[in-house]
């Protein structure tokens, strides 16, 4: 398959763009799957994507919000573009947005950035007060995939930039024949990453987006889960630095 012979090499200009290692990312203590997340080895080959610099703020906490969100402020924030990422606006409302970012190049990623008020109360960024709702995201994420035994799905909490967060991550694929012998199904391979200041609160989903790959391991490894986190925490980085 074509998108093996591609590598999504994430770089941070906070690094002087050299690109970072690769394998489980920081903040978290456990890995999607096993031996299969490892390291990917950069191939000597014209097919070989190009470096991605993900967008970052000054490095300090998200800027704490005082009041909602107005609908002006939310349609500058949903104009917001960045270099190696198409931009296509799903929802910009007077409360909320939602707005993709995918790579321009491949294996192609996707940020799905939520942003929206919070209406009555924001749930707390603490691991503890998230649990109860572990079935109410399954069922929001993994959808049919939620009935597929070897689905995997984990909640824990992590930081941006010091600053407490929440995680899930999602890997999963079942694709099966029908009578007419094609195949159909469906696959996930995703981080979410969820923050809020008590006023105002967004969630990135950062996505495996390319062709399917004949099994979820194999998504796994040709985009380490690692990549996955730090596309989250650069966009929640950035729009949390903006949306004041």
């Amino acid at each position: 398959m074509r998108n093996t012979l591609l590598l999504l090499v994430i770089a941070l200009t906070a690094c002087k763009g050299k690109p970072v290692s690769h394998g489980a990312g920081s903040g978290s203590s456990a890995a999607v799957g096993s031996a299969s997340m490892g390291a990917l080895v950069p191939q000597k080959s014209k097919d070989v994507a190009p470096d991605i610099v993900l967008p970052h703020s000054d490095g300090s906490a998200p800027i704490k919000t005082t009041a909602p969100l107005t609908a002006d402020k939310l349609k500058t924030l949903s104009d917001m573009q960045f270099a190696g990422f198409l931009r296509s606006p799903r929802a910009v409302g007077d409360t909320s947005l939602e707005i993709e970012h995918k790579t321009d190049s491949r294996p192609r990623v996707m940020a799905l950035v939520s942003i929206s008020t919070c209406g009555s109360a924001c749930t707390p960024m603490d691991l503890d007060a998230w649990k109860p709702k572990t079935d109410e995201l399954k069922k929001a994420t993994l959808g049919a995939l939620a009935d597929v035994p070897d689905t995997v799905f984990e909640l824990g909490a992590t930081e941006v930039n010091g600053a407490k967060a929440i995680y899930t991550t999602e890997l999963g694929q079942n694709f099966t024949k029908d009578e007419d012998g094609n195949t159909t199904g469906t696959f996930l391979y995703g981080y979410n990453l969820y923050f809020n200041d008590g006023v105002n609160q967004i969630k990135v989903a950062a996505e495996f987006k390319d062709d399917p790959m004949a099994t979820k391991e194999a998504m796994a490894k040709l985009i380490p889960r690692g990549d996955l986190e730090k596309v989250a925490k650069s966009f929640v980085d950035i729009y949390t630095h903006r949306w004041q």
